[in-house]
């Protein structure tokens, strides 16, 4: 945003950045087969930024960003990207998200190695807005809410508009899963596979009760004569079984791991606090 300081190093400088190899307090994720270094930050939270606006968290639409989640740096959408967003959430009034620098130009590794070293570490969003307003909030009158708007991207930065937006410690275990967040997209699809091998797993059921054929297999298998037990059913049946199983652990799972990470975003502990 306009209100983001740019400060510039010397030119003598980016030699000595490019070649450092400081990666202190980085996680690691497997991207495309390559390992690479990523950072979560709060991208941006409902606090009186020092523009004196508020954008509010639930009214920022993140369809169209995270179709091309680019960064860039202060905002220079110009310059080729330094990097991309992997994840994006929403939780507890924040946009969290986890990036990773692709090391591509001298911009892109300089940054990287400022945010490792710990002299950059904030985030600044570009966002179209839609509709907003002026009204009281949190006891200040006359301030403007953007109730809805678009984000457009995020960048690292040097100083942010808002205070909020930096580099979270320590959470990019709870962002990502297997490289990725579960949105509340995949867990509406996990959760529809889910219905649907429950149906399938109750009409199994009930031709078995129908032919009279056990449930289970007996103890000892030689107790039931080889034409009573048709195998392409049975086998059948127990690949779903397995198959709900293995999803009501990862519905379990994520249960879990949201859970932690709610809890977790409330008590974050930012770099340098």
């Amino acid at each position: 945003m306009k209100n983001d300081i740019v400060l510039k190093a010397p030119d003598k400088r980016k030699k000595y950045y490019i070649d450092s190899t400081i990666t202190k307090r980085a996680e690691q994720y497997n991207l495309d087969g390559k390992f690479v270094d990523v950072y979560t930050f709060v991208m941006s939270s409902e606090i009186i930024d020092r523009s004196g606006e508020v954008v509010l968290i639930d009214g920022l639409d993140t369809t169209k960003f995270e179709l091309n989640p680019v960064m860039f740096y202060m905002h220079n959408s110009m310059e080729e990207p330094i990097g991309r967003w992997l994840s994006i959430t929403k939780t507890d009034n924040q946009l969290i998200g986890t990036c990773y620098f692709n090391c591509l130009t001298e911009e892109s590794c300089l940054v990287k190695s400022l945010v490792d070293c710990g002299d950059i570490k904030a985030t600044s969003i570009g966002f179209r807005g839609k509709k907003g307003s002026f009204k009281d909030y949190n006891g200040q009158p006359n301030v403007w809410i953007w109730e809805l708007t678009e984000l457009v991207e995020c960048s690292i930065v040097n100083i942010g508009c808002n205070q909020d937006s930096l580099r979270i410690k320590e959470l990019n275990d709870l962002i990502l899963k297997s490289g990725r967040t579960i949105s509340s997209a995949n867990e509406k699809a996990l959760k529809a596979i889910h219905a649907d091998l429950t149906k399938c797993h109750q009409t199994m059921t009930n031709w078995f009760k129908e032919v009279g054929m056990p449930m289970e297999e007996p103890e000892d298998p030689e107790d039931m004569p080889p034409e009573e037990m048709p195998m392409k059913f049975q086998e059948l049946f127990n690949q779903k079984e397995a198959e709900i199983l293995e999803l009501n652990n990862q519905i379990s799972d994520l249960k879990a791991e949201n859970k932690a990470l709610s809890a977790t975003v409330r008590t974050y502990t930012l770099f340098g606090n």
